[in-house]
C-alpha cells in the first residue's frame, strides 16, 4: 500500500503528514530525508510476517523466562 501525502508542518522533531482527504499521521521528522513544508512525500506500508512472528517468539520466550 502506497499513501501519498505532503509534509505540513514540522513541529520539534516531529513531520505532520496530510493526505488529499486531510488525515493526518505524524512522523519522526527524521525519517524523512531533507525534510521541508510543502514535500510530496509517498509512504510505502508492507506487512512483515516473519518479522511480526520472530518478535512473538522473543516476547513469548522471554515471558517463559520470567515465570520459571
Amino acid at each position: 500500500m502506497t499513501i501519498e501525502t505532503f509534509l505540513d508542518r514540522i513541529e520539534g522533531d516531529k513531520a505532520v503528514l496530510l493526505d488529499e482527504d486531510e488525515r493526518e499521521a505524524v512522523i519522526p521528522a527524521a525519517w524523512i530525508p531533507g525534510a521541508h513544508e510543502g514535500q510530496a512525500v509517498t509512504l510505502a506500508i508492507t506487512d512483515d510476517p516473519d518479522r511480526e512472528a520472530a518478535a512473538r517468539a522473543e516476547a513469548e520466550a522471554l515471558l517463559r523466562d520470567l515465570a520459571k
